[in-house]
């Protein structure tokens, strides 16, 4: 049922919201929660000692901790309930499995069960995380080619409904309204590399992957004006979600090497007192006429720092959206740009079968919860934090393998009908 997906979605949306939230509450509530507050160093080495969450952590990294243990605590959720589910595509005479995903007395179970494992991600010792780093990686990767996949149809499911409000208005306007929703895109993808470029134009290790980003965005934009299948808004939202990445493999990285530039670069950074990397002019504007009532340097560092992570909050709810009204498979990938108006129902998975009986699911579940399972496993992605610390160092190159391979497949989805004619490409057709 659509409506049991969408709970699911709106679990998931509150767990982001607690994740995110926390981080915050949770830097702040450090003092107190490993026992900075307590005077004597032998009391408090022995309360810290038994509170694991306090381990190997800091105010700074606290609530970063946190994000991996709600993330760990909600992947693991829906990986039980995938496996729980797997047998309702196995045998038809198995109602009770339809049930654990749907059926109302379930809830009593399974929200139960997901506060207990989130309790006991409590109890982990930190150092643990640096484990489940990669486990999120891993999953990551993974979860990077079902997005691309997940958006591009979510792209076209949105320019098809343009597309049929322009055929029943008789007027283009929807159709260029989606076209300049397009551009805007471009540009702003454009914009994210120009700060960017000039955030880190001191961070030398970090100007590859902005030129990977660049090259990967030109061949997604190419292709898609190139091949007559290709669809304007579908290449635009690919290439910003791209560019979200490597932007943040970019901050990664400058994040790692920042202390040893500034350091390498002290006969400038002690002069002018700032940053060279990542570059922070405010110390030299500071005093400038109506610039020293401005809080110029806040801006900047929440610009720069936090909202590029917005990007991946929205790509991120947005595939786990779409995700429920999808049967998830690589049909949308092969959307071709000639059809009728009658060709545009798409991959809506929404009408279910009859929940009384024992009929074949047309929606598998547990490919629904895989891939919540994989979104949740990102959201230490989404929000940033792995790409602070120690972890900087390793997520880059994850990240751009699976970015490298979500690449080959949207182009191939684009040339093989034009390659393998003799084959039958079935998906969802794209208008425009």
């Amino acid at each position: 049922m659509l409506f049991t997906r969408i709970t699911y979605f709106i679990i998931f949306i509150l767990a982001l919201m607690y994740a995110a939230i926390m981080d915050g509450v949770l830097r702040w509530a450090y003092h107190f929660l490993c026992w900075q507050f307590v005077p004597w160093d032998s009391v408090k080495n022995v309360l810290e000692w038994i509170s694991p969450w306090c381990w190997w952590a800091d105010s700074s990294t606290f609530g970063y901790y946190h994000i991996q243990r709600v993330s760990l605590a909600l992947t693991v959720w829906h990986l039980i309930l995938t496996v729980l589910t797997i047998p309702t595509v196995m045998n038809v005479e198995t109602p009770i499995f339809k049930k654990i995903h749907r059926a109302g007395w379930a809830w009593l179970i399974k929200i139960p069960l997901l506060i207990a494992l989130y309790l006991l991600t409590l109890l982990i010792p930190t150092p643990v995380f640096y484990a489940t780093m990669i486990f999120c990686l891993l999953l990551s990767m993974a979860f990077i080619v079902c997005q691309t996949i997940l958006l591009t149809e979510f792209s076209i499911r949105i320019s098809n409904a343009m597309y049929a409000k322009s055929q029943d208005d008789g007027t283009p306007v929807w159709m260029i309204v989606t076209i300049v929703a397009a551009v805007i895109l471009i540009v702003i993808t454009a914009l994210q590399y120009i700060i960017t470029g000039t955030m880190l134009i001191f961070c030398v290790p970090a100007w590859p992957y902005l030129v990977i980003g660049l090259i990967v965005v030109l061949i997604v934009l190419i292709a898609t004006v190139a091949v007559p299948r290709g669809v304007l808004l579908v290449g635009a939202v690919l290439s910003l979600f791209f560019t979200y990445l490597m932007i943040m493999v970019a901050k990664a990285n400058s994040n790692f090497w920042s202390s040893y530039i500034n350091g390498w670069l002290s006969f400038i950074t002690d002069k002018v007192d700032m940053s060279l990397c990542p570059l922070d002019p405010y110390p030299l504007i500071k005093d400038w006429r109506f610039i020293r009532w401005l809080p110029i340097n806040a801006v900047v560092s929440t610009l720069f720092g936090y909202l590029h992570s917005v990007w991946g909050v929205i790509f991120l709810m947005a595939s786990v959206f779409i995700a429920c009204v999808s049967n998830i498979s690589f049909a949308p990938l092969f959307a071709g740009s000639e059809l009728s108006v009658d060709e545009m129902d798409g991959y809506d998975s929404g009408e279910d079968d009859d929940p009384a009986s024992g009929a074949d699911v047309s929606y598998e579940y547990w490919r629904f919860h895989l891939i919540v399972a994989l979104a949740a496993a990102t959201i230490p992605i989404a929000l940033g934090s792995l790409a602070a610390g120690a972890y900087a160092w390793y997520m880059p190159l994850p990240i751009i393998i699976a970015v490298v391979v979500s690449v080959f497949l949207y182009v191939w989805a684009l040339v093989a009908p034009m390659i393998l004619k003799d084959r039958n490409f079935p998906g969802m057709k794209a208008t425009f």
